[in-house]
């Protein structure tokens, strides 16, 4: 059954939350997994002729959270879903539709990626202008944090500098790339990737005059993860204000100074207040200082 509970940074007026147990069906072992899903409603009336209703449902495959504004002569919808397919498979779409309110047609945006950074990436004015206010009503704009490898690969020249140790590892790898057997060929390549950001600094920055083709492209093939983006879009990145305040709500401690770092250059200020490794509910105050400071808000409210 539904719970009423008091979450004013959602909703002004009344919210609610449900957790569904296991139909029938799944406790006899049909139909997927075996968790329980949850459900919050909120509504609040913004102004006389303005209703809004948020719903949020997730559940172990999927999530869907939808905004509506319905007024006298029209109605705001957006909605951003996102579905597990299979282990390695996903899809996240945003939806937004607009109608009445002096349109003279009903208007209707749909996106669609593998994932969330993805769709957040390959949509960026659509996502700030609907998507970022609904997430931040719900306390989730972390969610627009960059994937850590996007994030490496626009800022890795400057701040993640290559280790000697793990230079003088790789280059013990280096022979084992043009190996004639495979296996070791392999065998290379795996403690490559296994280094993860110092192996692919390393590697960015290794002179691969004299090596063979094999060991070229074995090297490209390490270093593929962590460039993800196009080279014209992380070098436009590195001066975008909106994507090194999203950098600041990382997981990664690394990416979050990095970004604050070229922040401050970009800027040309010293003033700004952040600190990268203060607790998670301080940085994020901070994070939405700095966005109303330096970057033009979305907008916030349908109409």
């Amino acid at each position: 059954r539904p719970y009423r509970v008091d979450f004013p940074a959602v909703a002004a007026g009344p919210v609610t939350v449900e957790f569904s147990s296991l139909s029938t069906f799944q406790r006899l072992g049909i139909g997927g997994r075996g968790d329980e899903s949850f459900t919050l409603n909120a509504c609040e009336m913004a102004s006389p002729d303005a209703l809004t209703t948020v719903e949020l449902q997730v559940s172990p495959n999927s999530f869907q959270v939808e905004r509506t504004t319905q007024y006298d002569d029209g109605q705001w919808t957006v909605r951003l879903s996102g579905q597990r397919l299979g282990r390695d498979t996903s899809t996240a779409q945003l939806l937004v539709m607009r109608s009445g309110g002096g349109l003279s047609r009903p208007q209707t945006i749909n996106a669609e990626a593998a994932d969330l950074p993805s769709l957040l990436r390959e949509n960026p004015r659509e996502a700030n202008t609907y998507l970022r206010p609904l997430l931040a009503s719900l306390g989730q704009e972390h969610l627009f944090a960059p994937d850590v490898r996007v994030a490496w690969q626009v800022m890795a020249a400057d701040h993640w500098p290559a280790d000697p140790a793990v230079a003088a590892e790789v280059a013990t790898l280096l022979p084992d790339l043009d190996a004639p057997d495979y296996h070791r060929r392999d065998a290379a390549l795996a403690r490559l990737v296994a280094m993860d950001r110092p192996g692919a600094a390393v590697l960015r920055q290794l002179e691969r005059a004299g090596l063979s083709a094999e060991q070229d492209l074995t090297i490209d093939r390490a270093l593929a993860p962590f460039a993800p983006l196009a080279r014209g879009e992380a070098t436009r990145l590195r001066t975008d204000r909106r994507f090194l305040i999203d950098c600041l709500c990382s997981d990664d401690e690394p990416t979050r100074a990095a970004a604050f770092r070229e922040l401050l250059q970009l800027v040309g200020r010293v003033d700004l207040r952040y600190e990268p490794a203060a607790p998670t509910a301080a940085r994020l105050t901070d994070v939405r200082k700095l966005r109303d400071e330096l970057v033009p808000g979305p907008i916030t409210r349908p109409r």
